[in-house]
């Protein structure tokens, strides 16, 4: 998916949000990632994703957001440690 396409993604999760606590989550994720396997694709190999925190501070909080979209027909593993 292109970059536009992307950002068109997240503004379409943001609007008609009744639920206090997903605008709250909306509004303050601070990273994460996004993944999406156009259709007909099967991933031979497995997608292995590490999270590495380096903060020192016992008062930091991670707010990810990740999204993974398979279109029709395509396959992935993948692995979120």
């Amino acid at each position: 998916m292109e970059s536009e396409n992307f950002i068109e993604f997240l503004d379409s999760k943001k609007e008609n949000i009744d639920n206090y606590f997903q605008a709250l989550n909306n509004a303050n994720f601070t990273d994460g990632f996004y993944i999406s396997i156009i259709e007909n694709i099967k991933l031979e190999k497995p997608i292995n994703i590490i999270f590495i925190n380096n903060q020192t501070s016992n008062n930091y909080i991670n707010n990810l957001k990740n999204y993974i979209i398979l279109e029709k027909n395509s396959t992935a593993q993948i692995f979120i440690n």
